[in-house]
Parts: structure tokens; sequence; C-alpha cells
């Protein structure tokens, strides 16, 4: 009996051990999760703030990030809603190309304001657009070009003609060509302003 009530006594150490270590995990485990939704929550309300800043910027227009369900942020999706030129505030599902790429463009650099990266390839990210709003994205990409590399596949004038190099493609006779032309007159203008 001794011998038994020896091991129960060492079973029931354990236990009580097990379940204060049980406690102090889940503990912890609450803490995590109240700083991840705390970071989230942060990161998501900058990046709104640099969406409603960004779309007044470029676009006179009226731009909000809310969450499907902001109960539990985490486990949400993300509703991207704009107002351009006079609409009402409308689901990025309801809009044109154009408005869905002004959007888009404004969200990416509403992103970029937040947590810059060095380098960017825009592969025709204009194609959708009017002339007055090519305008509006090449403004902003010379903002945010003073701090990232941006390299754009274009058609549309108003970014050729603020790029600081152009490298051009052709096909001749079967055979691609590239032409690059480097605008050191106009970098170097730049320079002397700042």
């Amino acid at each position: 009996f001794n011998e038994l009530a020896g091991e129960v006594r060492e079973v029931r150490t354990r236990v009580e051990k097990l379940d204060e270590e049980k406690v102090a995990v889940l503990g912890m485990i609450d803490k995590i999760e109240v700083k991840r939704t705390t970071v989230f929550m942060n990161c998501f309300e900058s990046l709104n703030r640099y969406f409603s800043n960004t779309f007044l910027d470029l676009f006179a227009g009226e731009g909000l990030l809310s969450l499907s369900n902001p109960e539990a942020p985490l486990e949400s999706g993300l509703i991207i809603e704009a107002k351009h030129k006079g609409n009402s505030l409308q689901n990025i599902d309801g809009m044109s190309g154009g408005e869905k790429t002004l959007t888009a463009l404004a969200f990416l650099f509403a992103i970029q304001l937040y947590e810059p990266a060095p380098f960017y390839v825009f592969d025709e990210a204009d194609a959708a657009l009017d002339k007055e709003n090519s305008v509006k994205m090449v403004k902003i990409i010379k903002q945010i070009s003073k701090k990232s590399q941006f390299i754009a596949i274009t058609h549309n004038d108003p970014l050729i003609k603020e790029a600081d190099q152009i490298i051009g493609v052709a096909v001749n006779k079967q055979k691609s060509s590239v032409i690059g032309l480097k605008l050191r007159e106009k970098i170097f203008k730049e320079k002397e302003a700042e």
C-alpha cells in the first residue's frame, strides 16, 4: 500500500506540475495572440491612413480599407472601397478597369509608403489609364523613386517622358534589337536643383 501510495503522490505531483505548465503555456499563447492582433491592427490602420492620403493626393477622391470581420481581424478579408470623381464610395469589384487600376496602384503605393521596398517592376500597370491618370501615376512614382528604383514596361508617353533612362526593344527582320537612352542632361538638372 505504501509503495502504491507513493506512486500516486508522485503522479499527482506530476499532474499538478503539468497543469501549471499548461496554464502558463495558454497564458503565453493568449499574450502572443493579443500582441499579434495589436501589431496587425497597427499595420492595418497605418495602411488605411496611407491609402486614404494617397488616394486623396492622387485622385482627389476617397479611399477606404476595412475588414470583412472586424471582430476577428486575423481571420478577416480585406475590403477596398474608393470614390472616383464624384461617384459614391464603392467596392473595388464594382469599378471600371481604369478605376480598379488606380485603386490598386494607390493601395500598392500605400504599402510602399508603410514599408518601402528597394525595387519595383511594373509591367504595363498604366495600360488601362487615360493620359490624365497616367500623369497622376507618374507623379507618385517620381516621389517614391527617390528611395526606390522602378522598372516600368509601358507604352504611355507620360511615364516615358519622366524616365531617367529608356530602353526600347524593337523587332527587325525576325530579330530583336535593344536601344538604350540615358537622359543624363535631365539627371544633372535635377541634381543641380537639389
